[in-house]
C-alpha cells in the first residue's frame, strides 16, 4: 500500500506516534476455517486504537473508489483516510479482492480491507504476531480465504465488478440535476467504456438511466442534429458559440464563474437542456486548464528573497 499525505505532516506524525504509544494489543479472536489459524477482526482493530487515536485528535474514515486504469482494467478500491484535527492526513488504497460475485462477497472483501487497512495505517500489532507463521499467509489471502493470485481468486468476474459499478451509480443519476449529471459522465468516461467492454448490458442499462434523465430536463422531442436547438433556431447556435469563445479567453477562476452564471441563466430560461450539458463541460473543463496553468506558474515562480 502506497501512503499519501498533505503537504505538510508535522502535526499528525506527531500525534500518531503518541497515539501509537497508546495502542492495545489487538486480540485474535476469529477463527480463519480455510487456514485453521486465529485473527483480530475489524472490532477488535478498532478496540484496540479507537480510544488512542481520539485523544490524540486522530479519526479514520473509510470509503469505496471504482478505479479504472488506461489498460481498461478495473477494480473497487478501498480509501482509508487518517485525519488529524489540524487538517493533516494520510491516506492509503486497498484493492478489494472480491472472491464470490454477490453483495455479501463484496461485502466480506470490504472488511478484510477495513481492517488490513486499518491496521496498517495506525501501525496496530495483534496477539503473538511476530511468532505467528500464519499471519504472513493470512495477509496474503482474500475474504474468503483463498490465497491472492490463486486460481479461485483471480475467477472473480469482471463483467461482475463493472455491474457493481452500475448498480451503485443508477440511484444517485436518477437524483442528478443538469450540471450534476454532466459532469458525472465527463468525469466518468474512462468507466462508462471499461463498463460496455466488460457487461454490455449493464453499460446499456445506465446509459438508459442517464438518457431518461436528460429527458426529464426537457420533455419537448428536438432535431437530434440540433444539439437542442430547433433548426430554424440558428441565432442561439451562434450565440452558445460567441460564449464558447468567451469562455476560451477566461484566464482566472472568477471570470469564468461570471460568464458561467450568466450563460447558466439563459440556457435555463431557453430551455437548452442539451446546449446546457455542453456547456457545464466546458466551463469544468476550462477551470481545469486555468487550475493547472496556475500551479505550473507557481512552480516556476523564483522564491522571495
Amino acid at each position: 500500500m502506497k501512503l499519501r499525505h498533505s503537504d505538510e505532516f508535522k502535526d499528525i506524525a506527531a500525534a500518531l506516534a503518541k497515539a501509537q504509544n497508546e495502542f492495545k494489543v489487538a486480540k485474535k479472536d476469529k477463527l480463519n476455517p480455510h487456514l485453521k489459524s486465529t485473527y483480530a477482526d475489524i472490532k477488535a482493530v478498532r478496540d484496540a486504537s479507537q480510544e488512542s487515536l481520539s485523544a490524540n485528535g486522530l479519526a479514520i474514515v473509510q470509503s469505496h473508489r471504482f478505479d479504472v486504469d488506461p489498460n481498461a482494467s478495473a477494480t473497487w478500491l478501498l480509501l482509508t483516510t487518517l485525519i488529524h484535527s489540524s487538517g493533516q492526513w494520510f491516506e492509503t488504497e486497498y484493492p478489494l479482492h472480491i472472491g464470490k460475485n454477490d453483495a455479501q462477497g463484496f461485502a466480506a472483501a470490504t472488511t478484510y480491507a477495513r481492517r488490513v487497512s486499518w491496521t496498517t495505517i495506525c501501525g496496530i500489532v495483534a496477539e503473538d504476531e511476530a511468532d505467528d507463521g500464519d499471519s504472513g499467509s493470512q495477509i496474503e489471502t482474500n475474504a474468503l480465504g483463498q490465497p491472492i493470485g490463486s486460481a479461485a481468486q483471480e475467477a472473480v468476474n469482471a463483467a461482475r465488478r463493472a455491474e457493481l459499478f452500475a448498480e451503485a451509480e443508477r440511484p444517485k443519476l436518477r437524483k442528478m440535476d443538469v450540471r450534476q449529471l454532466a459532469l458525472w459522465v465527463d468525469d466518468n468516461a474512462r468507466a462508462l467504456s471499461f463498463l460496455a467492454k466488460q457487461n454490455p448490458a449493464a453499460h446499456a442499462e445506465l446509459m438508459r438511466v442517464i438518457d431518461a434523465r436528460r429527458k426529464s430536463f426537457n420533455p419537448v422531442p428536438l432535431d437530434d442534429n440540433s444539439g437542442g436547438i430547433a433548426p430554424e433556431d440558428d441565432e442561439n447556435a451562434d450565440r452558445f458559440q460567441r460564449r464558447l469563445d468567451d469562455l476560451g479567453g477566461c484566464t482566472q477562476q472568477t471570470e469564468v464563474d461570471e460568464l458561467d452564471a450568466s450563460v447558466m441563466e439563459w440556457l435555463n430560461r431557453e430551455n437548452l437542456t442539451d446546449l446546457m450539458t455542453k456547456w457545464v463541460v466546458a466551463v469544468s473543463t476550462r477551470k481545469r486548464t486555468i487550475k493547472s496553468s496556475t500551479v505550473t506558474a507557481q512552480k516556476g515562480s523564483p522564491g522571495k528573497m
